[in-house]
């Protein structure tokens, strides 16, 4: 099952390359596989996170196929910026040969980015993107693209004439901006008006908080759609469509895929999730890592896609090869 698994995942990504026509090529502070030690520093530790446990789990795959020392790190605290920045000079002073990131801000983190980059460290970008000028890729959902996906969802569910309201969780955050962007444009087009957006910090009880203020404060009972932009984003919700017992009257469109997120899918507060493909961008992070050491060229940016997912097609075999990689 897991072999066909890995096989499942590493197949989706062949349409993905070939649509990417730039590349670009750099150095490294290793020549040999063998002798290859690359940083992965995500946003947050594998441990508090499915989304981030897959990715590391990528990562530490494509690792042993290429025979390199593959190091998954991360603040702390979650998402917190000054320990990411810390993170990337430790490394960087390390001399790692490569260093493949998440990055938290897509400009607080560029002069350590840079810099690093100065003393022959190529830089990866996966999950979100970076204005650094030394990124050589940015592997990630086309988070625009997945946010016009979660809209139409929203229309196809919930129908026009309503009201839409969304929690995310950064204003910094490149990748669930475009979400968002995606989402308003594609809800617009189904006559769905965006009331709000408010921010958790990725902190669930945080969401489930803004959420039960948005819910209590529409006096004329006008949302019907919520959004959440990521993984806690989505679960606050839940919480707080199931605690005020609207699961038959809220539409719920999360993004991104967990226990948990089966789990309220299973209960029907959860009306479609859209789902991304982070083994791929821990994997591929760590691949095109080893081709920028080996003075291969690689594609400027590698769209990993994304797929909604539904309570009708949660079952269905691929569904689940996509949302359990880890095989548990």
């Amino acid at each position: 099952m897991k072999n066909k698994t890995k096989r499942f995942l590493k197949n989706v990504l062949l349409v993905s390359l070939a649509l990417s026509s730039v590349s670009i090529m750099g150095g490294c502070g290793s020549k040999k596989n063998d002798s290859l030690k690359i940083a992965v520093l995500s946003k947050k530790q594998a441990e508090v996170s499915n989304y981030w446990k897959i990715i590391k789990k990528g990562s530490e795959d494509a690792g042993k196929e290429i025979g390199a020392e593959v190091i998954f790190d991360a603040p702390q605290d979650p998402a917190n910026l000054e320990q990411q920045i810390e993170l990337v000079n430790k490394y960087a002073n390390e001399g790692v040969s490569a260093i493949v990131i998440a990055p938290i801000d897509k400009d607080a983190l560029n002069d350590s980015l840079n810099a690093a980059s100065e003393n022959g460290i190529p830089i990866i970008a996966i999950d979100s993107d970076t204005n650094a000028e030394s990124k050589k890729t940015c592997i990630s959902t086309d988070n625009y693209a997945g946010g016009k996906t979660a809209g139409k969802a929203a229309a196809d569910i919930a129908g026009g004439d309503i009201k839409a309201f969304i929690v995310s969780d950064s204003e910094t955050a490149q990748n669930t901006a475009d979400r968002i962007r995606g989402f308003t444009e594609a809800a617009k087009d189904g006559n769905i008006e965006v009331s709000d957006v408010q921010y958790c910090d990725s902190d669930r009880g945080k969401a489930k908080d803004i959420a039960l203020d948005a819910i209590k404060a529409d006096d004329k009972n006008e949302i019907k759609v919520m959004f959440g932009a990521n993984e806690a984003s989505t679960l606050g919700i839940c919480d707080a469509v199931l605690e005020e017992g609207l699961e038959d009257t809220i539409s719920v469109i999360g993004f991104d895929c967990s226990d948990d997120v089966v789990d309220f899918m299973n209960k029907d507060v959860i009306d479609a999730t859209i789902v991304q493909n982070p083994y791929n961008m821990g994997y591929l992070g760590v691949k095109n890592a080893q081709k920028i050491c080996n003075k291969e060229s690689v594609s400027s940016a590698i769209d990993t896609g994304v797929t909604r997912v539904t309570p009708d097609n949660l079952d269905d075999k691929d569904i689940q090869f996509l949302i359990n990689p880890l095989g548990n």
